[in-house]
């Protein structure tokens, strides 16, 4: 049995669409929308029968199996919400509550964490929260004042801790930390990874030619699609019923089209804004998460400054 928990913007679409969710491939998915598992994230504040869950998730693991597949719950919400769009952010204390109740529903589960460069993976979250309808430059969405609440959204990208409280749950063994970057350098060696950590065959495809799950705008149409979105004066989650505001499927449209005008003959701009978001970034967070991607490599043996992590 996998868990997979994240990290968010760390390849989750590519392996609920392409992997775990391959009809040919070995594994079989207990959808973690099910309305007695979506509680599962403790930050969310949904309602959540311990007893309910377990009776639910039992039933869907043993079918699973019945059927000559490996299961996998996959939801990248159970390593924490990085965004600042959501009106509650995790804490550490909200992630350790969660993987307690993982750990309760199957304690010998196998977990899956996918992290990511700190500074690719903030780029990645500002350019879905534009995406969606976002407002804020990157540099207001970014710094560590923005929520009123005063928590530091940054807390969610200091790995080791997770790394570490599952390592202590369930067990170093039964816990694969994986790059994301390694899935754009050998997606096979990525995939390979993990069905190597679960036991089961590898199956071969061309991961390499699978285009991107949930891409993101280019670096010209997210400023062109954050000035339409000051236009509209919108952010999706301001208030459930959108109260005349454009909905979330319509942004999307827009997103598509801006982002397929502008494919073509931007890239030298492209490359510039590319390269200014990335120094905005660095100038926020300097060394900020140096001792965190030092203590992952103690913890993982994995070699992070290959991928570009300040270390």
């Amino acid at each position: 049995m996998l868990i997979h928990i994240g990290f968010r913007k760390a390849a989750s679409s590519f392996l609920q669409a392409h992997v775990f969710g391959d009809p040919d491939g070995p594994f079989g998915v207990i959808s973690a929308k099910h309305p007695e598992l979506f509680g599962i994230p403790v930050a969310d504040e949904l309602p959540y029968d311990p007893e309910t869950a377990n009776q639910v998730f039992t039933n869907a693991r043993e079918q699973t199996r019945q059927a000559g597949k490996f299961p996998v719950l996959s939801r990248e919400r159970y390593a924490g919400r990085s965004s600042h769009a959501g009106p509650k952010l995790d804490t550490l204390s909200t992630r350790l509550e969660t993987m307690a109740r993982l750990k309760q529903l199957e304690p010998k589960a196998k977990i899956l964490l996918v992290i990511r460069e700190q500074l690719s993976a903030q780029l990645s979250t500002h350019n879905q929260y534009v995406k969606l309808g976002g407002k804020f430059p990157l540099r207001r969405y970014s710094s560590p004042a923005y929520r009123k609440d005063g928590l530091d959204q940054r807390s969610h990208y200091l790995y080791h801790e997770l790394i570490e409280a599952y390592y202590q749950a369930f067990g170093k063994d039964r816990v694969l930390v994986v790059p994301y970057e390694l899935l754009k350098s050998d997606a096979n060696v990525f995939v390979k990874q993990i069905t190597d950590f679960c036991g089961i065959a590898f199956w071969r495809r061309d991961w390499d030619k699978i285009p991107a799950a949930n891409a993101g705008l280019n670096e010209t149409a997210n400023v062109l699609k954050r000035m339409t979105n000051i236009a509209v004066d919108f952010w999706p989650h301001d208030t459930k019923e959108g109260k005349g505001r454009l909905p979330w499927s319509v942004h999307r449209r827009i997103a598509r089209i801006v982002n397929m005008a502008t494919s073509r003959g931007f890239s030298g701009l492209n490359s510039r804004l590319r390269g200014r978001a990335r120094a905005q970034l660095e100038a926020i967070n300097g060394d900020h998460f140096a001792r965190s991607n030092r203590l992952t490599e103690q913890l993982t043996g994995l070699d992070l400054g290959q991928y570009g992590y300040r270390l």
